[in-house]
């Protein structure tokens, strides 16, 4: 329940951080690849949540981002998770993360190595 006085905050993450060059695999996965498998709404989160209905006074939210330390066998499994991919290979019959993974091997170097990703984390709060 809503109360007068109160606070509310909504939140989203983006897709994940790394080196440039895993970074620019996953951008390529996510909008070139299989972009137009993400539902409609997918856009409020690339929009950073800017332009999502917020009917209520604003005040400033604090930056926040998500790290880890994962293995390259992780990224893909969680690759295998994005509904866009999951999609796509309904869709397709192909596996959108194959189109990648040369690079993606090549850009990451030893698979059992871990390398820190970050999420950026979008928040809006406002009063009540």
């Amino acid at each position: 329940m809503l109360a007068p006085g109160g606070a509310i905050a909504v939140w989203t993450y983006n897709l994940l951080r790394g080196t440039p060059a895993i970074s620019a695999l996953v951008d390529r996965l996510a909008r070139e690849i299989s972009g137009a498998y993400w539902p409609p709404e997918r856009r409020w989160v690339d929009e950073e949540y800017r332009t999502l209905p917020f009917p209520f006074p604003e005040v400033e939210a604090p930056v926040f981002e998500h790290t880890e330390s994962w293995d390259l066998h992780r990224l893909v499994a969680y690759f295998r998770t994005w509904s866009a991919n999951v999609r796509y290979q309904a869709a397709t019959g192909k596996d959108p993360i194959a189109e990648i993974a040369p690079e993606l091997a090549a850009a990451w170097g030893d698979p059992e190595e871990t390398r820190t990703l970050t999420w950026p984390i979008y928040m809006r709060a406002g009063r009540l």
